[in-house]
Parts: C-alpha cells; structure tokens; sequence
C-alpha cells in the first residue's frame, strides 16, 4: 500500500506537471525543466512499480505456501483427531477387558485357599509375579532354567503342594508341558 501511495504521488505529479506544460502559462526554460522533471518522475514510476511487482509476486509465493501448510495442518488435525478416537476406542475396550479380568479373578480367588491367596498377594506386591508356570523346564517368573536338583525336587512334590522358586521366590505352576 505504501508503494501505491508512492506511485500515486508520482502520477499525480507528472499529470500536474503536464496539466501547467500545455497552459502555456509558462516560458521555455520552465517547461524544458519539467519534462527533465517528467522523465525522473518516469523512471522513479517504473522503478516503484517493479518493487511492487516483486512484492506481489513474494506475496503470491508465501499466500501459496501458507495455503500448503493449512491444507497440511488440516491433514494433520485428522490425523490427530483419528488417532484421538481410535485411543479412545482402544482405552474403553481395555477398560472392558481389564473390568472382565478383575471379576473373573474375583470369581476365580473365591475358589483358592485363604492362606494360599494371601501367599501370591504377598510375593506380588514385592516381585511383581506371585505365579508363574513352569515351562520347558524353566521358572515363568524369572525365566532361569531349574537345575537338576531343583527338577528333582519338582517331581518329586505333591502336586497339591505349595513349590516355590528359589531364584525369584513366585509359586511354580506345574502342568503337562512343564517338561518335569
């Protein structure tokens, strides 16, 4: 807008200079200046509207650019708001899975001893595991395998009996594929 101004100014100068040249209220000497004064003002018009030609063409480049980063921006708001959904899709459905988890383990702590129960909640709240199963000969807590005389001592146990890990200290779960 300044540079309009500008240009503006020199329009109006130029036609002001032309306006008092074909008057013919002035002498020779004067209208010689004025067409000196015309043709800077000609030159200094051109120069103005190249600046601003450049600034419009700056001024396209960046309204391009900043159009791409909306258009981006947009692109990424969905995104955002995709993945917004899906973790709360994902979030409500654990919560599901989490509140079935909970009551079957209810269910299921009701059928296990009371001294056997505070046993696991013990070692679980210092461990992290209160069970784990025996898998190919190796403890499902700690993952060490047993030595030989551990093993011995595995098969040999009632299998009502209470074994622990010596390693990590969880309650071992033996079953078929436990390798004893």
């Amino acid at each position: 807008s300044r540079l309009e101004s500008d240009i503006e100014a020199v329009r109006n100068r130029q036609q002001r200079n032309s306006d008092r040249m074909s008057s013919g209220s002035i002498g020779a000497k004067d209208i010689a200046s004025m067409e000196h004064e015309n043709v800077s003002l000609a030159r200094r018009q051109n120069e103005l509207e190249d600046q601003e030609l450049e600034l419009m063409e700056r001024a396209e480049t960046i309204e391009s650019a900043l159009a791409k980063l909306l258009a981006t921006r947009k692109e990424h708001d969905q995104m955002l708001a995709d993945a917004t959904d899906q973790r709360d899709t994902d979030f409500a459905r654990l919560d599901q899975q989490l509140s079935t988890a909970v009551a079957q383990r209810q269910q299921q702590s009701e059928q296990v001893p009371e001294q056997l129960l505070a046993l696991y909640d013990r070692i679980a709240a210092h461990s992290g595991v209160g069970a784990a199963e025996i898998t190919q000969r190796r403890c499902g807590g700690c993952r060490l395998d047993f030595a030989g005389s551990e093993l011995a001592a595995l098969r040999c146990a009632d299998p009502e009996e209470v074994v622990r890990c010596e390693s990590c200290g969880c309650i071992q779960i033996r079953t078929e594929i436990s390798g004893l």
